[in-house]
């Protein structure tokens, strides 16, 4: 200890400049940490607001099962609905496309889902409800028009700040979802299944071919998702691991300049 103090007081510089570096690591990481989670949020934030204790998601083939490729024919709804010990079973559809309203345009996801739920839906099929986000990008407000896929809507309300990939979220009816998708291409069928209860998981998943996971596993089945928190959290640990390095190399290199010093110490006495 009275070396190591003596060095503190002599040598002011050299352990300021170590504690420098240490603070802008540490700096960096807060704001690597702070990116990585307002990204999650860009991209996550309307999954993890869909209702349900699970996430029911279709496999194509042998491969993982993901946001992209999902579809959930109506028998498939049906068999998880009439499944014991399910209480409630909302079907989601998720596409996205482009928006036009009074004061812009933009990139949307619309999100098809019947009133009733802890996500903001409306009840006719002629309105939506625009999170904050595609409120801003379409420069709209309640009771505006907005336009999709060459079909007006009205808007019902603002909701929070919602996005799935990266874009604002646009919900609407499950009818009006359905009529849209087929319009743009698709087949109308729902993406994901929030499903309430506490049924044989498995057991029906293996039943209708699909997979069910917590909202928060499920996130995984975002390919964008995983890959953006997947670079950031390495270069998170990249970090810590480049600090503690740098601090380990420091207190060696300066343990071995001491020994020396450490060992006349010792000779004396000094414990």
């Amino acid at each position: 200890m009275y070396v190591a103090w003596r060095d503190l007081r002599f040598a002011r510089g050299r352990f300021a400049l170590i504690g420098a570096v240490v603070a802008l690591i540490t700096l960096l990481v807060g704001f690597l940490s702070g990116l990585t989670g307002g990204l999650a949020a860009q991209n996550v934030s309307a999954v993890l607001a869909l209702p349900g204790d699970r996430l029911v998601l279709h496999p194509v083939g042998d491969a993982a099962a993901t946001f992209a490729d999902s579809a959930i024919d109506d028998d498939t709804v049906a068999a998880w609905r009439t499944a014991p010990g399910v209480d409630a079973v909302a079907a989601v559809g998720i596409v996205q496309t482009r928006a036009e309203g009074p004061g812009g345009s933009g990139g949307v996801a619309l999100f098809g889902l019947d009133a009733g739920t802890t996500f903001p839906a409306p009840t006719h099929d002629g309105d939506v409800d625009l999170s904050s986000g595609a409120a801003t990008a379409l420069g709209a407000a309640a009771g505006d028009e907005v336009t999709i896929a060459g079909q007006s809507f009205r808007v019902a309300g603002i909701g929070d700040d919602l996005s799935y990939s990266h874009t604002p979220v646009v919900s609407m009816t499950s009818a009006a979802w359905r009529a849209l998708d087929q319009r743009l291409g698709g087949t109308g069928a729902a993406t994901v299944l929030a499903v309430d209860g506490t049924p044989a998981w498995d057991e029906i998943a293996a039943g209708t071919g699909t997979v069910a996971s917590p909202p928060l596993s499920s996130l995984t089945a975002l390919p964008t998702f995983r890959s953006e928190i997947g670079s950031l959290a390495l270069m998170i640990a990249m970090l810590f691991g480049v600090s503690a390095l740098v601090v380990g190399a420091f207190f060696t290199v300066w343990t071995m300049q001491r020994s020396a010093d450490v060992a006349v110490l010792k000779a004396l006495g000094a414990s």
